[in-house]
């Protein structure tokens, strides 16, 4: 796997998500840190980390083999922000401003990968309804 290939995918995803350069959630992908807890990417091999480090502290490490879900991690970054900024834009005091947020990033994942928007939306469930774990699936991102 090479840099080249993940960073055209990354960024005809990062495009779609509609984030203009200059942006606090746009990001370039790159292989070292910058230090201001934007996400970069190492490749030991067939392994790819996830990495966010801030000030030379490193504070989230994800690794896979799996190109897609390396891709979910970072579009994750985008869309969680994107979904932010839309809120912002067309708030309503009489909104769950949280559900109104959540739902918002799923339609965006939703559009980019439908596999990714349910799993998101599997996620906020999760973090929503605490008091329906029981009926609920349990994502595969939650970390306790």
């Amino acid at each position: 796997m090479d840099f080249e290939l993940i960073n055209a995918q990354f960024c005809a995803l990062r495009d779609q998500v509609k984030i203009k350069k200059g942006h606090i959630g746009f990001y370039d992908l790159a292989m070292q840190p910058k230090g201001d807890g934007t996400p970069h990417i190492e490749i030991d091999g067939d392994r790819l980390h996830f990495v966010i480090s801030e000030r030379g502290v490193e504070y989230e490490r994800r690794t896979t083999s799996d190109l897609d879900e390396l891709l979910y991690w970072l579009v994750t970054k985008l869309t969680h922000y994107a979904a932010q900024e839309r809120l912002r834009r067309s708030c309503n005091p009489q909104w769950n401003k949280r559900e109104v947020w959540f739902r918002e990033e799923e339609k965006i994942l939703n559009n980019l990968n439908p596999t990714w928007g349910q799993r998101r939306k599997t996620y906020h469930d999760w973090l929503l309804y605490p008091e329906k774990r029981d009926e609920l699936p349990r994502p595969i991102d939650f970390l306790e």
